[in-house]
């Protein structure tokens, strides 16, 4: 998961973490109480960084929406011809 920023917005019980990526896309929404807070950034950041230290980490091209068009109806023909027997 490609995390470009992270946002948090403090309250008294309840915590709000956004994680966006450069594009925009969020892909954090979540809400923590203060004793989770810790464990969620020791984990995030730990995934983080053995994730770039890695030497022998492949990394995954963004596929076009017309890519992802394809594969999602080769894979729903595939589906298809499973069910019907061919």
């Amino acid at each position: 998961m490609e995390i470009s920023s992270i946002k948090l917005d403090l309250a008294q019980k309840v915590f709000q973490v956004h994680g966006i990526r450069a594009t925009g896309e969020v892909v954090i929404r979540k809400a923590l109480r203060q004793s989770q807070m810790l464990p969620f950034f020791e984990k995030l950041c730990e995934a983080i960084c053995e994730a770039v230290t890695r030497q022998t980490m492949q990394f995954v091209l963004i596929k076009s929406r017309e890519q992802q068009a394809a594969l999602a109806l080769h894979s729903g023909q595939d589906r298809e011809g499973r069910l019907s027997g061919f």
